[in-house]
């Protein structure tokens, strides 16, 4: 089972760091990868549990902020 559990996140931080690739880099962009990556996360569950509207409603939020980003200062 350590092996499942290592490969599980070993996935988790390849895909924050797709995401943070994908980021404008005027942004705190760690950050952000690993909120979208927990979004993905709870989308999934929330689909599996049959709540396949939710799961898109929270995570389309989430992304229309993302898009929304400003410049740090």
């Amino acid at each position: 089972m350590p092996e499942v559990v290592h490969r599980v996140n070993q996935h988790k931080a390849e895909l924050r760091k797709v995401i943070e690739g994908l980021l404008p880099e005027n942004c705190d962009r760690e950050d952000w990868a690993s909120a979208v990556a927990m979004a993905i996360d709870g989308a999934v569950v929330r689909a599996k549990w049959g709540e396949p509207t939710e799961a898109i409603h929270g995570f389309n939020h989430l992304i229309e902020g993302v898009c929304c980003l400003k410049p740090q200062t």
